[in-house]
């Protein structure tokens, strides 16, 4: 299944002093911005969870 990357949402993020520079640092390592890392590490488990999901049907 592909991800709809059309219609972008803004949204406000609270997370750890520990998760947040996790973050900054793969996003450093892999040339993205802070808010690509992010969104690509929730695709990620997006796809997983549809995967499992339908395994599961």
């Amino acid at each position: 299944m592909e991800v709809n990357r059309t219609r972008p949402a803004s949204y406000k993020l609270r997370m750890s002093e520990d998760l947040h520079q996790w973050l900054k640092d793969n996003a450093a390592k892999n040339y993205r911005t802070l808010a690509t890392e992010i969104n690509m590490h929730l695709e990620q488990a997006m796809l997983k969870q549809q995967k499992e999901d339908d395994d599961e049907k």
